[in-house]
Protein backbone atom coordinates (compact mmCIF):
# COMPACT_ATOMS: atom_id res chain seq x y z
CA UNK A 1 0.00 0.00 0.00
CA UNK A 2 1.28 3.42 -0.93
CA UNK A 3 1.68 6.02 1.88
CA UNK A 4 -0.23 9.26 1.55
CA UNK A 5 1.92 12.27 2.16
CA UNK A 6 0.44 15.31 3.94
CA UNK A 7 1.68 18.60 2.61
CA UNK A 8 3.12 20.90 5.29
CA UNK A 9 0.34 23.46 4.69
CA UNK A 10 -2.33 20.79 5.26
CA UNK A 11 -0.69 19.82 8.57
CA UNK A 12 -0.74 23.46 9.68
CA UNK A 13 -4.44 23.83 8.80
CA UNK A 14 -5.24 20.62 10.67
CA UNK A 15 -3.44 21.93 13.77
CA UNK A 16 -5.39 25.20 13.62
CA UNK A 17 -8.68 23.29 13.35
CA UNK A 18 -7.73 21.11 16.32
CA UNK A 19 -6.84 24.18 18.40
CA UNK A 20 -10.18 25.81 17.61
CA UNK A 21 -11.99 22.56 18.43
CA UNK A 22 -10.25 22.42 21.83
CA UNK A 23 -11.14 26.06 22.54
CA UNK A 24 -14.77 25.45 21.54
CA UNK A 25 -15.00 22.34 23.74
CA UNK A 26 -13.55 24.21 26.72
CA UNK A 27 -15.88 27.18 26.16
CA UNK A 28 -18.90 24.90 25.82
CA UNK A 29 -17.86 23.03 28.96
CA UNK A 30 -17.45 26.30 30.89
CA UNK A 31 -20.84 27.48 29.65
CA UNK A 32 -22.51 24.25 30.78
CA UNK A 33 -20.82 24.49 34.19
CA UNK A 34 -21.87 28.14 34.55
CA UNK A 35 -25.40 27.24 33.52
CA UNK A 36 -25.46 24.44 36.07
CA UNK A 37 -24.20 26.82 38.75
CA UNK A 38 -26.86 29.35 37.69
CA UNK A 39 -29.58 26.70 37.85
CA UNK A 40 -28.36 25.56 41.26
CA UNK A 41 -28.37 29.18 42.49
CA UNK A 42 -31.90 29.70 41.14
CA UNK A 43 -33.17 26.50 42.76
CA UNK A 44 -31.52 27.44 46.06
CA UNK A 45 -33.22 30.85 45.92
CA UNK A 46 -36.60 29.34 45.06
CA UNK A 47 -36.11 26.74 47.78
CA UNK A 48 -35.60 29.52 50.32
CA UNK A 49 -38.73 31.29 49.10
CA UNK A 50 -40.80 28.10 49.34
CA UNK A 51 -39.60 27.50 52.90
CA UNK A 52 -39.91 31.14 54.01
CA UNK A 53 -42.89 32.73 52.20
CA UNK A 54 -43.26 36.47 52.77
CA UNK A 55 -47.04 36.52 52.49
CA UNK A 56 -46.81 39.19 49.77
CA UNK A 57 -49.23 38.95 46.82
CA UNK A 58 -47.95 39.05 43.22
CA UNK A 59 -49.75 39.93 39.99
CA UNK A 60 -48.41 39.64 36.45
CA UNK A 61 -50.39 41.42 33.71
CA UNK A 62 -53.51 41.40 35.86
CA UNK A 63 -53.34 37.75 36.96
CA UNK A 64 -52.26 36.62 40.41
CA UNK A 65 -49.20 34.36 40.46
CA UNK A 66 -47.38 32.59 43.29
CA UNK A 67 -44.33 34.08 44.96
CA UNK A 68 -42.23 31.27 43.52
CA UNK A 69 -43.49 31.99 39.98
CA UNK A 70 -42.75 35.68 40.43
CA UNK A 71 -39.16 35.07 41.48
CA UNK A 72 -38.66 32.49 38.75
CA UNK A 73 -39.71 35.10 36.19
CA UNK A 74 -37.42 37.67 37.82
CA UNK A 75 -34.42 35.32 37.85
CA UNK A 76 -35.07 34.37 34.21
CA UNK A 77 -35.13 38.04 33.21
CA UNK A 78 -38.79 37.97 32.16
CA UNK A 79 -39.52 41.13 34.17
CA UNK A 80 -36.72 43.20 32.62
CA UNK A 81 -38.11 46.38 31.08
CA UNK A 82 -41.55 45.99 32.68
CA UNK A 83 -43.09 48.54 35.00
CA UNK A 84 -43.80 47.57 38.61
CA UNK A 85 -46.20 49.14 41.11
CA UNK A 86 -47.71 48.14 44.42
CA UNK A 87 -47.27 48.68 48.14
CA UNK A 88 -44.92 47.49 50.84
CA UNK A 89 -46.25 45.54 53.80
CA UNK A 90 -48.29 47.54 56.29
CA UNK A 91 -50.47 50.62 56.18
CA UNK A 92 -50.31 51.56 52.52
CA UNK A 93 -51.09 48.03 51.37
CA UNK A 94 -54.13 47.75 53.68
CA UNK A 95 -55.48 51.19 52.78
CA UNK A 96 -55.14 50.75 49.03
CA UNK A 97 -55.81 47.06 48.52
CA UNK A 98 -57.48 45.68 51.65
CA UNK A 99 -56.55 43.58 54.66
CA UNK A 100 -55.67 40.47 52.61
CA UNK A 101 -52.71 42.46 51.26
CA UNK A 102 -51.34 43.49 54.67
CA UNK A 103 -48.01 41.79 53.88
CA UNK A 104 -47.64 43.79 50.67
CA UNK A 105 -48.53 43.49 47.00
CA UNK A 106 -46.59 43.89 43.75
CA UNK A 107 -47.95 44.29 40.22
CA UNK A 108 -45.82 43.84 37.12
CA UNK A 109 -47.25 44.82 33.75
CA UNK A 110 -46.11 45.24 30.18
CA UNK A 111 -45.59 48.92 29.42
CA UNK A 112 -48.46 48.82 26.94
CA UNK A 113 -50.88 47.74 29.69
CA UNK A 114 -52.38 50.28 32.05
CA UNK A 115 -54.32 48.84 34.95
CA UNK A 116 -55.68 50.97 37.76
CA UNK A 117 -55.19 49.01 40.99
CA UNK A 118 -56.77 51.62 43.22
CA UNK A 119 -60.44 51.44 44.08
CA UNK A 120 -62.53 54.47 43.15
CA UNK A 121 -63.92 54.51 46.67
CA UNK A 122 -60.49 54.34 48.27
CA UNK A 123 -59.71 56.98 50.86
CA UNK A 124 -56.41 58.83 51.17
CA UNK A 125 -53.68 57.73 53.53
CA UNK A 126 -54.13 59.88 56.57
CA UNK A 127 -51.65 59.27 59.35
CA UNK A 128 -48.21 58.03 60.45
CA UNK A 129 -47.11 59.47 63.81
CA UNK A 130 -45.31 59.00 67.09
CA UNK A 131 -46.34 60.47 70.44
CA UNK A 132 -45.51 60.00 74.10
CA UNK A 133 -48.29 58.54 76.25
CA UNK A 134 -48.88 57.06 79.69
CA UNK A 135 -48.47 53.28 79.86
CA UNK A 136 -51.37 52.95 82.32
CA UNK A 137 -54.73 51.53 81.28
CA UNK A 138 -57.02 53.73 83.32
CA UNK A 139 -60.65 54.14 82.29
CA UNK A 140 -59.93 57.59 80.79
CA UNK A 141 -57.28 56.03 78.52
CA UNK A 142 -59.95 54.14 76.62
CA UNK A 143 -61.51 55.11 73.31
CA UNK A 144 -64.94 54.31 71.98
CA UNK A 145 -65.14 54.43 68.18
CA UNK A 146 -68.54 54.68 66.56
CA UNK A 147 -68.81 54.55 62.80
CA UNK A 148 -71.35 54.70 60.01
CA UNK A 149 -71.24 53.15 56.55
CA UNK A 150 -73.59 52.44 53.67
CA UNK A 151 -76.14 49.75 54.62
CA UNK A 152 -75.12 47.74 51.57
CA UNK A 153 -72.26 46.55 53.80
CA UNK A 154 -74.60 45.15 56.47
CA UNK A 155 -73.53 41.71 57.64
CA UNK A 156 -69.93 42.23 56.51
CA UNK A 157 -66.94 42.32 58.83
CA UNK A 158 -64.94 45.52 59.21
CA UNK A 159 -61.44 45.47 60.67
CA UNK A 160 -59.53 47.94 62.85
CA UNK A 161 -55.73 47.71 62.73
CA UNK A 162 -53.50 49.35 65.32
CA UNK A 163 -49.78 49.86 64.66
CA UNK A 164 -46.48 50.64 66.30
CA UNK A 165 -43.99 52.05 63.80
CA UNK A 166 -45.42 50.13 60.83
CA UNK A 167 -45.75 46.88 62.79
CA UNK A 168 -49.29 45.58 63.29
CA UNK A 169 -49.94 45.45 67.05
CA UNK A 170 -53.55 44.33 67.03
CA UNK A 171 -56.42 43.53 64.68
CA UNK A 172 -59.98 43.89 65.94
CA UNK A 173 -63.11 42.92 63.99
CA UNK A 174 -66.81 43.63 64.27
CA UNK A 175 -69.96 43.14 62.18
CA UNK A 176 -71.74 46.00 60.44
CA UNK A 177 -75.38 46.18 61.52
CA UNK A 178 -77.88 48.69 60.08
CA UNK A 179 -75.02 50.74 58.63
CA UNK A 180 -73.34 51.02 62.03
CA UNK A 181 -70.22 49.58 63.70
CA UNK A 182 -68.39 50.12 66.99
CA UNK A 183 -64.95 49.42 68.48
CA UNK A 184 -63.61 49.86 72.02
CA UNK A 185 -59.98 49.77 73.14
CA UNK A 186 -57.09 51.39 74.95
CA UNK A 187 -55.56 54.59 73.60
CA UNK A 188 -52.60 54.04 71.29
CA UNK A 189 -50.68 57.11 70.16
CA UNK A 190 -47.56 55.20 69.16
CA UNK A 191 -48.95 55.06 65.66
CA UNK A 192 -52.19 55.21 63.68
CA UNK A 193 -55.24 53.00 63.36
CA UNK A 194 -56.78 51.90 60.06
CA UNK A 195 -60.36 50.84 59.42
CA UNK A 196 -60.64 48.55 56.39
CA UNK A 197 -63.34 46.64 54.55
CA UNK A 198 -63.10 44.95 51.14
CA UNK A 199 -60.18 43.63 49.11
CA UNK A 200 -58.75 44.17 45.62
CA UNK A 201 -60.03 43.68 42.93
CA UNK A 202 -63.34 44.58 44.60
CA UNK A 203 -63.97 48.01 46.10
CA UNK A 204 -61.87 48.84 49.13
CA UNK A 205 -63.08 51.27 51.81
CA UNK A 206 -60.47 52.36 54.33
CA UNK A 207 -60.02 55.18 56.81
CA UNK A 208 -57.14 56.17 59.01
CA UNK A 209 -58.04 57.23 62.52
CA UNK A 210 -56.13 58.35 65.61
CA UNK A 211 -56.85 55.99 68.50
CA UNK A 212 -57.02 58.77 71.09
CA UNK A 213 -58.92 58.32 74.36
CA UNK A 214 -62.51 59.56 74.26
CA UNK A 215 -65.40 59.21 71.84
CA UNK A 216 -64.28 58.94 68.20
CA UNK A 217 -66.74 59.43 65.33
CA UNK A 218 -66.08 58.02 61.87
CA UNK A 219 -68.21 58.30 58.73
CA UNK A 220 -67.03 56.11 55.89
CA UNK A 221 -69.83 57.62 53.79
CA UNK A 222 -68.58 61.19 54.22
CA UNK A 223 -64.95 60.15 54.67
CA UNK A 224 -64.56 62.11 57.90
CA UNK A 225 -63.25 61.56 61.42
CA UNK A 226 -63.73 63.57 64.63
CA UNK A 227 -64.89 63.56 68.23
CA UNK A 228 -61.54 63.94 70.02
CA UNK A 229 -59.14 66.89 69.90
CA UNK A 230 -56.53 65.20 67.68
CA UNK A 231 -59.08 63.69 65.30
CA UNK A 232 -60.81 67.09 65.05
CA UNK A 233 -57.46 68.76 64.33
CA UNK A 234 -56.71 66.19 61.70
CA UNK A 235 -60.08 66.69 59.99
CA UNK A 236 -59.76 70.48 60.14
CA UNK A 237 -56.55 70.26 58.08
CA UNK A 238 -58.26 68.12 55.45
CA UNK A 239 -61.26 70.45 55.32
CA UNK A 240 -59.05 73.54 54.91
CA UNK A 241 -57.02 71.84 52.20
CA UNK A 242 -60.23 70.84 50.38
CA UNK A 243 -61.35 74.49 50.31
CA UNK A 244 -57.95 75.74 49.13
CA UNK A 245 -57.71 73.02 46.47
CA UNK A 246 -61.17 73.89 45.11
CA UNK A 247 -60.13 77.53 44.90
CA UNK A 248 -56.97 76.50 43.06
CA UNK A 249 -58.89 74.36 40.59
CA UNK A 250 -61.39 77.16 39.92
CA UNK A 251 -58.68 79.42 38.47
CA UNK A 252 -59.08 79.47 34.65
CA UNK A 253 -56.39 77.43 32.92
CA UNK A 254 -56.21 79.97 30.12
CA UNK A 255 -54.60 82.45 32.48
CA UNK A 256 -51.48 80.34 32.77
CA UNK A 257 -49.58 77.76 30.80
CA UNK A 258 -50.96 74.26 31.28
CA UNK A 259 -47.51 72.85 32.05
CA UNK A 260 -45.76 75.38 34.27
CA UNK A 261 -46.73 78.15 36.68
CA UNK A 262 -45.76 81.71 35.86
CA UNK A 263 -44.67 84.00 38.67
CA UNK A 264 -47.22 86.63 39.76
CA UNK A 265 -50.31 85.00 38.27
CA UNK A 266 -53.42 84.07 40.26
CA UNK A 267 -52.43 80.41 39.98
CA UNK A 268 -48.97 81.16 41.35
CA UNK A 269 -50.32 83.25 44.23
CA UNK A 270 -52.80 80.53 45.23
CA UNK A 271 -50.01 77.94 45.27
CA UNK A 272 -48.00 80.24 47.56
CA UNK A 273 -51.00 80.57 49.90
CA UNK A 274 -51.48 76.79 50.01
CA UNK A 275 -47.77 76.13 50.51
CA UNK A 276 -47.52 78.55 53.42
CA UNK A 277 -50.63 77.11 55.07
CA UNK A 278 -49.31 73.54 54.83
CA UNK A 279 -45.86 74.38 56.18
CA UNK A 280 -47.18 76.57 59.02
CA UNK A 281 -49.71 73.91 60.08
CA UNK A 282 -47.03 71.22 60.29
CA UNK A 283 -44.56 73.51 62.01
CA UNK A 284 -47.14 74.52 64.63
CA UNK A 285 -48.21 70.90 65.27
CA UNK A 286 -44.85 69.15 64.90
CA UNK A 287 -44.97 68.09 68.57
CA UNK A 288 -48.26 66.22 68.22
CA UNK A 289 -49.37 63.18 66.28
CA UNK A 290 -51.25 65.15 63.60
CA UNK A 291 -48.43 67.46 62.59
CA UNK A 292 -45.93 64.62 62.59
CA UNK A 293 -48.17 62.51 60.36
CA UNK A 294 -48.62 65.18 57.70
CA UNK A 295 -44.93 66.10 57.92
CA UNK A 296 -43.93 62.54 57.03
CA UNK A 297 -46.57 61.69 54.46
CA UNK A 298 -46.37 64.96 52.52
CA UNK A 299 -42.58 65.34 52.52
CA UNK A 300 -41.25 66.08 49.07
CA UNK A 301 -44.71 65.90 47.49
CA UNK A 302 -45.97 69.46 47.74
CA UNK A 303 -45.84 71.51 44.55
CA UNK A 304 -47.31 74.44 46.47
CA UNK A 305 -44.69 74.14 49.21
CA UNK A 306 -41.93 74.20 46.61
CA UNK A 307 -43.37 77.38 45.10
CA UNK A 308 -43.92 79.09 48.46
CA UNK A 309 -40.45 78.15 49.72
CA UNK A 310 -38.12 77.74 46.71
CA UNK A 311 -35.34 75.29 47.49
CA UNK A 312 -31.73 76.32 47.26
CA UNK A 313 -28.84 73.97 46.43
CA UNK A 314 -31.32 71.14 45.86
CA UNK A 315 -32.39 71.14 49.52
CA UNK A 316 -36.06 70.98 50.49
CA UNK A 317 -36.63 74.38 52.11
CA UNK A 318 -40.17 73.54 53.26
CA UNK A 319 -38.90 70.36 54.92
CA UNK A 320 -36.12 72.23 56.72
CA UNK A 321 -38.53 74.82 58.15
CA UNK A 322 -40.62 72.11 59.84
CA UNK A 323 -37.57 70.01 60.73
CA UNK A 324 -35.94 72.90 62.58
CA UNK A 325 -39.06 73.22 64.80
CA UNK A 326 -38.99 69.52 65.83
CA UNK A 327 -37.40 68.27 69.05
CA UNK A 328 -34.08 66.40 69.11
CA UNK A 329 -35.68 62.98 69.65
CA UNK A 330 -38.06 63.27 66.71
CA UNK A 331 -35.21 64.40 64.46
CA UNK A 332 -33.65 60.97 65.00
CA UNK A 333 -36.60 59.23 63.32
CA UNK A 334 -35.48 56.70 60.70
CA UNK A 335 -37.54 58.26 57.91
CA UNK A 336 -36.04 61.73 58.63
CA UNK A 337 -32.49 60.40 58.51
CA UNK A 338 -33.29 58.58 55.27
CA UNK A 339 -34.81 61.71 53.70
CA UNK A 340 -31.84 63.87 54.71
CA UNK A 341 -29.53 61.28 53.15
CA UNK A 342 -31.61 61.51 49.98
CA UNK A 343 -31.23 65.31 49.95
CA UNK A 344 -27.46 64.90 50.24
CA UNK A 345 -27.43 62.54 47.26
CA UNK A 346 -29.51 65.02 45.26
CA UNK A 347 -27.04 67.75 46.12
CA UNK A 348 -24.15 65.58 44.93
CA UNK A 349 -26.05 64.91 41.72
CA UNK A 350 -26.61 68.64 41.23
CA UNK A 351 -22.90 69.30 41.69
CA UNK A 352 -22.09 66.70 39.02
CA UNK A 353 -24.51 68.41 36.66
CA UNK A 354 -23.12 71.82 37.58
CA UNK A 355 -19.60 70.65 36.72
CA UNK A 356 -20.82 69.79 33.23
CA UNK A 357 -21.70 73.39 32.48
CA UNK A 358 -19.37 75.29 30.13
CA UNK A 359 -17.92 71.99 28.93
CA UNK A 360 -18.29 70.56 25.43
CA UNK A 361 -21.21 68.23 24.88
CA UNK A 362 -20.61 64.53 24.22
CA UNK A 363 -21.65 63.49 20.74
CA UNK A 364 -24.06 60.57 20.35
CA UNK A 365 -24.93 58.40 17.36
CA UNK A 366 -28.61 57.44 17.43
CA UNK A 367 -31.43 56.50 15.01
CA UNK A 368 -34.30 58.52 13.61
CA UNK A 369 -37.81 57.20 12.89
CA UNK A 370 -36.65 55.93 9.47
CA UNK A 371 -33.87 53.87 11.05
CA UNK A 372 -31.10 56.12 9.73
CA UNK A 373 -28.10 56.95 11.93
CA UNK A 374 -27.92 60.55 13.13
CA UNK A 375 -25.32 62.37 15.21
CA UNK A 376 -26.07 65.20 17.65
CA UNK A 377 -23.16 67.11 16.10
CA UNK A 378 -25.16 67.37 12.86
CA UNK A 379 -27.53 69.84 14.52
CA UNK A 380 -25.10 71.87 16.63
CA UNK A 381 -24.13 75.23 15.09
CA UNK A 382 -27.24 75.29 12.89
CA UNK A 383 -29.12 77.06 15.70
CA UNK A 384 -28.07 79.47 18.40
CA UNK A 385 -29.19 76.94 21.00
CA UNK A 386 -29.96 73.22 21.06
CA UNK A 387 -32.27 71.83 23.72
CA UNK A 388 -31.87 68.05 24.17
CA UNK A 389 -34.96 66.55 25.77
CA UNK A 390 -34.48 63.02 27.15
CA UNK A 391 -37.83 61.24 27.45
CA UNK A 392 -39.70 57.94 26.85
CA UNK A 393 -43.17 56.85 25.78
CA UNK A 394 -43.83 55.25 29.20
CA UNK A 395 -42.88 58.42 31.14
CA UNK A 396 -46.06 60.32 32.11
CA UNK A 397 -44.24 63.52 33.25
CA UNK A 398 -42.41 63.53 29.91
CA UNK A 399 -45.68 63.43 27.97
CA UNK A 400 -47.13 66.12 30.25
CA UNK A 401 -44.22 68.44 29.40
CA UNK A 402 -44.87 68.39 25.64
CA UNK A 403 -47.47 71.22 25.52
CA UNK A 404 -44.99 73.61 27.19
CA UNK A 405 -42.18 72.46 24.91
CA UNK A 406 -44.40 73.06 21.88
CA UNK A 407 -45.12 76.56 23.18
CA UNK A 408 -41.39 77.29 23.53
CA UNK A 409 -40.60 75.71 20.16
CA UNK A 410 -43.17 77.94 18.45
CA UNK A 411 -41.94 81.07 20.24
CA UNK A 412 -38.46 80.80 18.73
CA UNK A 413 -37.19 80.70 15.17
CA UNK A 414 -35.19 77.66 14.11
CA UNK A 415 -31.98 79.67 13.82
CA UNK A 416 -32.56 80.62 17.48
CA UNK A 417 -33.56 77.27 18.98
CA UNK A 418 -33.80 73.67 17.88
CA UNK A 419 -35.08 70.86 20.10
CA UNK A 420 -33.79 67.29 19.84
CA UNK A 421 -35.95 64.70 21.52
CA UNK A 422 -33.98 61.61 22.54
CA UNK A 423 -36.18 58.71 23.59
CA UNK A 424 -34.89 56.06 25.98
CA UNK A 425 -37.44 53.61 24.61
CA UNK A 426 -36.19 50.11 23.93
CA UNK A 427 -39.51 49.36 22.24
CA UNK A 428 -39.39 51.30 18.97
CA UNK A 429 -43.04 50.57 18.15
CA UNK A 430 -44.16 52.25 21.38
CA UNK A 431 -41.89 55.19 20.58
CA UNK A 432 -43.27 55.60 17.04
CA UNK A 433 -46.87 55.28 18.24
CA UNK A 434 -46.27 58.08 20.73
CA UNK A 435 -44.69 60.26 18.05
CA UNK A 436 -47.74 59.77 15.82
CA UNK A 437 -50.09 60.59 18.68
CA UNK A 438 -48.21 63.62 20.05
CA UNK A 439 -47.21 65.13 16.67
CA UNK A 440 -43.98 66.66 17.99
CA UNK A 441 -42.53 69.07 15.37
CA UNK A 442 -38.88 68.86 16.41
CA UNK A 443 -36.10 66.32 15.73
CA UNK A 444 -36.75 62.90 17.25
CA UNK A 445 -34.12 60.20 17.85
CA UNK A 446 -34.13 56.95 19.81
CA UNK A 447 -31.50 54.92 21.70
CA UNK A 448 -33.21 51.51 21.18
CA UNK A 449 -31.19 49.59 23.79
CA UNK A 450 -30.43 49.58 27.50
CA UNK A 451 -26.65 49.74 26.99
CA UNK A 452 -26.95 53.08 25.21
CA UNK A 453 -29.39 54.33 27.87
CA UNK A 454 -26.93 53.52 30.64
CA UNK A 455 -24.11 55.21 28.74
CA UNK A 456 -26.14 58.38 28.15
CA UNK A 457 -27.32 58.61 31.75
CA UNK A 458 -23.74 58.26 32.94
CA UNK A 459 -22.40 60.84 30.49
CA UNK A 460 -25.00 63.47 31.38
CA UNK A 461 -25.38 62.52 35.09
CA UNK A 462 -29.09 61.83 35.42
CA UNK A 463 -31.17 58.94 36.76
CA UNK A 464 -34.70 59.99 35.85
CA UNK A 465 -36.60 61.62 33.04
CA UNK A 466 -37.68 64.07 31.75
CA UNK A 467 -34.21 65.59 31.68
CA UNK A 468 -32.90 68.36 29.48
CA UNK A 469 -29.51 69.68 28.37
CA UNK A 470 -29.15 73.14 26.79
CA UNK A 471 -26.22 73.59 24.39
CA UNK A 472 -24.98 76.76 22.67
CA UNK A 473 -23.83 77.21 19.08
CA UNK A 474 -20.23 76.28 19.96
CA UNK A 475 -21.34 73.01 21.57
CA UNK A 476 -20.86 74.16 25.16
CA UNK A 477 -23.30 72.94 27.80
CA UNK A 478 -25.13 75.93 29.30
CA UNK A 479 -27.64 74.28 31.59
CA UNK A 480 -28.78 70.81 32.66
CA UNK A 481 -31.93 69.75 34.48
CA UNK A 482 -35.54 70.07 33.39
CA UNK A 483 -37.41 73.31 34.00
CA UNK A 484 -39.31 74.53 30.98
CA UNK A 485 -39.87 78.04 32.29
CA UNK A 486 -36.25 78.53 33.39
CA UNK A 487 -34.90 77.30 30.05
CA UNK A 488 -37.12 79.71 28.13
CA UNK A 489 -36.07 82.62 30.34
CA UNK A 490 -32.42 81.63 30.04
CA UNK A 491 -32.50 81.63 26.24
CA UNK A 492 -34.21 85.02 26.17
CA UNK A 493 -31.73 86.51 28.67
CA UNK A 494 -28.76 85.23 26.67
CA UNK A 495 -30.19 86.81 23.55
CA UNK A 496 -30.36 90.27 25.11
Amino acid sequence: MRKIRCPQQFKYILKVILVFLLIWVEAASAKIKAQNRSEKTMEATLDSIRNNPSGKMYFFNGKQISEESFYRKALNGELNGLSGTGAEAGKEAIIKYGELYRHGVLFFESKEKTINHESEEQLPILTQVKNQRSKSCRQNDEYKLKGTINRNFDGNTIMLFSFNQDTIMNVDTTLIVDGYFEFNGNENLKDIGILSIGNYPDSVLSQTVILEHGNINVSLNKKTIGGTSLNNLFQSYLDSMAVLTNELQSIPISEDSTSYIKTGTALYNKHVEIGKYRVNFKKTNIHNIVGQYFFKNEVGKGTSEGIAYPSQNNLDSAFLIVYDAADAEYKQSKWIKKYIERLKLLKEKELLQKNMENKLFTNLILKDSLGESKEISEYVAKSQYILIDFWASWCAPCIASFPALKEIYNNFKREELEIIGISLDTNESAWKNTLNKQQLPWVQLVTSNEEMNERIMKIYSFQSIPFAVLIDKEGNIIKTGFSVESISKLIKSKGQ
